[in-house]
């Protein structure tokens, strides 16, 4: 069994790596610690420092997307290598797709807040 001591060290490297005591993804709204992990925006080998927290279902959602669109090659160790052009296309693309999930996601809330103002408009009446 896990102490503990090994648990609160484990969270605090985890809340470490992810920047933040509070980590959600900003796409679904999963708050458990054990289920985020961070998503290279743009690709790792594009631009390792453009990060964001996402749950895995997410991640794996738009990993799936721009494997589908030819942006990315999860899983394909041997992809040639790229022109600068060819990188940058692929970055904008790459941030292209993480912007269009970011929409769906804002429009879903805004559904789901402006059903929640007709409830509470009605409990009120």
């Amino acid at each position: 069994m896990t102490e503990p001591a090994q648990i609160a060290l484990r969270l605090e490297r985890r809340r470490a790596e992810f920047g933040t005591r509070t980590p959600i993804c900003a796409y679904c709204g999963e708050t458990a610690i054990e289920c985020l992990e961070l998503h290279h925006v743009v690709g790792e080998k594009l631009d390792p420092t453009l990060k964001e927290i996402r749950c895995r279902n997410c991640h794996r959602k738009i990993e799936f997307q721009r494997d589908v669109a030819g942006l990315t090659g999860n899983g394909i160790h041997a992809a040639p290598a790229l022109s600068t052009s060819e990188k940058m296309r692929n970055r904008m693309l790459g941030l292209a797709e993480s912007r269009a999930s970011e929409a769906q996601a804002l429009r879903r809330w805004a559904t789901e807040f402006e059903e929640a103002l007709k409830k509470e408009e009605q409990s009120h009446e």
